[in-house]
């Protein structure tokens, strides 16, 4: 999906505002019950994705056009256009060590800790257990609560991600190979595929 048909998805348009993408996906989050219609709650998930991506990637092309970057630029130019300084090692050292490098190298660090889901404190067994509970109080059978406990620890083990770094995208491609390898029926795909919506609500 590209950035423009997801702001169309969410009903607003194109911005690089994320609290007005957060507030469009939770006014229209409550008339996708994923397991009423599964197929528009995964649309709806992922042109939300999509558009935090945009706003992400225009939020940073803005930072490079800002003053600090500006002078960090000024102060590789300068730098290299001597060349007595240029061979030094500690001139180079005492130019990369400013605070537009250093924010940069801290972005860095933070996208990779979210990719890999290492800042969260739960981890998936603990997210699991408690959706599990929730379920448990809503009255649903003991084979009912297996089932959902069974089909999200396959879904966990085959993605290898934890719960808040895993995209819609990996969620279809783990849906589409578990029908191609299990060779399992559709019906069996829905049913689990509503399973992993209802634990990503």
């Amino acid at each position: 999906m590209d950035y423009k048909l997801a702001f169309k998805v969410l009903r607003i348009d194109v911005t690089q505002n994320q609290k007005e993408i957060i507030a469009a996906y939770r006014k229209l989050l409550p008339g996708c019950n994923p397991e009423d219609n599964a197929d528009e709650f995964m649309k709806l998930r992922e042109a939300f994705e999509v558009a935090t991506e945009y706003a992400k990637n225009a939020d940073y092309e803005e930072k490079m056009e800002s003053d600090e970057a500006g002078e960090f630029l000024n102060s590789v130019e300068n730098l290299y256009s001597d060349y007595a300084r240029r061979i030094n090692e500690e001139e180079w050292r005492s130019v990369l060590d400013c605070p537009f490098c250093v924010s940069l190298e801290t972005s860095d660090i933070a996208r990779d800790k979210q990719e890999n889901g290492n800042d969260y404190e739960e981890d998936n067994a603990e997210l699991l257990e408690k959706f599990i509970s929730a379920k448990r109080l809503e009255g649903r059978s003991d084979g009912t609560l297996n089932y959902y406990q069974f089909t999200i620890e396959k879904m966990f083990e085959d993605i290898g991600k934890n719960i808040r770094a895993i995209t819609t995208e990996d969620l279809r491609d783990y849906l589409s190979r578990y029908y191609t390898e299990k060779e399992v029926s559709k019906v069996t795909i829905d049913n689990i595929r509503r399973n992993l919506s209802s634990f990503f609500t």
